[in-house]
């Protein structure tokens, strides 16, 4: 086993550049503009670091070979079927929805924005980009190749997510402390989240849905999907 000095630098290095993710840091910026963000952007960023470590020590131990059989072991109607009904859902969704401005108030209190809810937001956010995370699967394979201990190698996973996580908080940091010069930022971007995120969900719901609905629908005619 070689020194483990140069490998972690080369991680370190992958980490900080991986942390530079554009979709992240529009979701905090987000949730940054409501009420007392602190604990929800923090649970936002434990759902995005345990999700990123869960993804990539199945990936490392080899078991996606694993999860991929179960999968391909699932009745493709099954998988279908749930497209189905969560078309169904976002078309209802889409169709009820109101497009009227939110209230953003700094009374307004966001009813599900709860730190559990933000912690499954932070992991679904990261699902979405684990795909692409580039960086994420060189470290990966850097890692493997030392053919080092498991406990070591998801040891330097870790430490990985560690240092991913670091702009994440330190962001949150500076906006704490500096909350009265983010004022007139903040004030904007709720300004735009109260005029377009209603109807950014409402007819993103139902296009969504509707794509959905449209690819599954043929498989119970046809026994094929559209797409």
């Amino acid at each position: 086993m070689t020194s483990l000095f140069p490998l972690a630098v080369s991680l370190a290095g992958l980490a900080i550049f991986d942390s530079i993710n554009p979709s992240l840091f529009v979701a905090q910026i987000y949730l940054l503009t409501t009420p007392k963000p602190f604990w929800r952007v923090v649970t936002y960023i434990l759902g995005v670091v345990t999700i990123y470590l869960i993804g990539g020590v199945v990936i490392m131990l080899g078991l996606r070979e694993v999860v991929g059989d179960v999968i391909a072991g699932i009745p493709p109607s099954i998988g279908v079927g749930l497209q189905l009904f969560a078309g169904i859902a976002l078309v209802i969704f889409g169709w009820r929805a109101s497009t009227k401005p939110m209230e953003m108030g700094e009374g307004a209190r966001p009813r599900f924005l709860s730190p559990w809810f933000t912690f499954f937001f932070g992991m679904f956010v990261m699902v979405q980009e684990l795909t692409t995370a580039l960086p994420y699967f060189v470290a990966i394979e850097r890692i493997t190749a030392q053919q080092l201990s498991p406990v070591v190698s998801v040891a330097l996973l870790v430490a990985y997510n560690l240092i991913f996580s670091l702009p994440l908080f330190a962001f949150l940091w500076l906006f704490m402390r500096n909350q009265v010069r983010f004022a007139k930022q903040i004030e904007a971007v709720q300004r735009w989240i109260a005029r377009w995120m209603p109807r950014l969900l409402k007819f993103g719901a139902l296009i969504f849905g509707a794509i959905l609905l449209a690819n599954s629908i043929p498989f119970f005619l046809t026994g094929q999907t559209l797409f």
